[in-house]
């Protein structure tokens, strides 16, 4: 959970940094507690539809948070050391 919300901040921060800088800016950060506990979510990934994409380093998923409903989605979470890395995942969260 804490590499997750590490690279959400750093991610934020690149963001508020790119644009131009005024004098009443302010900044939100939201953050989200993953639902599988002591899975070391990390590599965030953020797509064209403004979902946040995952995968848990010891819980052996791909997670997908959609922040404007605040719902997360996976698929794994067998427990077992991961045995494959998907290159990417379709519109129901299926990995390939």
């Amino acid at each position: 959970m804490r590499s997750l919300r590490s690279h959400l901040v750093t991610l934020v921060a690149a963001l508020a940094a790119a644009a131009p800088a005024t004098a009443q800016q302010t900044t939100t950060i939201q953050e989200w507690n993953v639902p599988w506990a002591n899975t070391r979510p990390r590599d965030p990934y953020l797509d064209r539809q403004g979902r946040v994409w995952f995968v848990g380093q010891v819980g052996d998923y791909v997670g997908m948070l959609d922040p404007r409903s605040g719902e997360f989605y996976g698929r794994g979470h067998s427990g077992a050391a991961p045995a494959w890395w998907p290159r990417g995942c379709d519109s129901k969260v299926t990995p390939w």
